[in-house]
């Protein structure tokens, strides 16, 4: 699976996972920081951050993928919810639960943060060769 296409899979099961888009009042999931801010609660696709897999040969890569959680709810209750929504949408075989933490934005919203891991093959750049 190429970084691009894991991208895909993932904004793909979170459209798709019925119970989330109840708590999210509708497919509020974004792969970039919105212009303006869309009422809440929505999810952001955030990082992604690619490091050396398991293989000696270098050809597996260890990705992070940061997910965030935005709430105007007073109180982390929300976000909890949605959190774990989000580990059922991606649970099976691919995506591994890393971390999760949830605190109070600066602009008074309650954001979640939540990392998740996999790995994929490394992709390889095409040699091109140059004709005299």
């Amino acid at each position: 699976m190429t970084l691009e296409a894991l991208h895909e899979d993932i904004y793909k099961r979170l459209m798709e996972h019925n119970p989330l888009e109840a708590l999210l009042s509708g497919a509020k999931i974004y792969d970039f920081d919105p212009d303006e801010e869309p009422p809440g609660p929505y999810i952001v696709i955030g990082d992604t951050h690619e490091v050396e897999g398991r293989t000696i040969d270098g050809l597996e890569r260890k990705v992070f993928i940061r997910l965030h959680i935005w709430s105007s709810y007073r109180g982390r209750r929300e976000v909890i919810k949605i959190e774990r929504e989000i580990e059922e949408a991606l649970s099976g075989d691919i995506y591994l639960f890393e971390s999760f933490q949830v605190f109070m934005d600066e602009s008074g919203w309650m954001h979640g943060e939540t990392v998740f891991r996999t790995y994929i093959e490394r992709e390889r750049v095409n040699e091109i060769s140059v004709e005299e």
